[in-house]
Formats: structure tokens, C-alpha cells, sequence
């Protein structure tokens, strides 16, 4: 059985755990800010999901970087945040 990634999951390619943003703010996103998601494999897009496991690091400017308000999404402990709140930590790294 084939598994998906989610939410907690280590980036393959950065390390960070992975969060959750849902479908309709992925479409959000798409619509709005037309970007190129590099954690989400296109075979899982093309699927669609209730949610996906995206990785905040890799796609942060997916994530609403550049806008001054980001796009909610779930971390592994449930808590709903923003990319500017996630970066603004101390723990966070660049």
C-alpha cells in the first residue's frame, strides 16, 4: 500500500517537518499566487486531498511569504498557524 506524506513528516530534501494546509486553501493558493509547490508530488495533486502535507521551508513563499498576511495551515500538534508566525520563532531555521 502506497503512503502518503503527512503532517510531521521530514522534507526529503530540507529536513523540516511537513505541515497540513487544505484543499481549499491550496486552491486559494493556486489561484491567487500561481506558484510552483515543490514538496507536493504532482501525482498527489492531480489525486486531490482534504488536506496535504506541505513543507513549510521548501514552499514557503507558496505559504503567503511575500504577502502580508500568509495562508493558514495545521502543524503536527494541531496548532493553526501562518509562515510568518512559523518563522518568527526562535527554533526556526533558515
Amino acid at each position: 500500500m502506497k503512503r502518503y506524506l503527512k503532517v510531521g513528516d521530514r522534507c526529503k530534501q530540507c529536513d523540516t517537518p511537513r505541515v497540513d494546509i487544505s484543499h481549499e486553501t491550496l486552491l486559494e493558493i493556486q489561484r491567487e499566487l500561481h506558484p510552483s509547490i515543490k514538496s507536493i508530488p504532482a501525482s498527489v495533486l492531480a489525486k486531490g486531498r482534504e488536506v496535504y502535507a506541505i513543507c513549510p521551508c521548501c514552499d514557503l513563499y507558496a505559504l503567503g511569504m511575500d504577502l502580508e498576511t500568509g495562508y493558514p495551515f495545521t502543524e503536527v500538534d494541531g496548532q493553526t498557524t501562518t509562515i510568518h508566525e512559523l518563522t518568527s520563532r526562535p527554533e526556526w531555521r533558515w
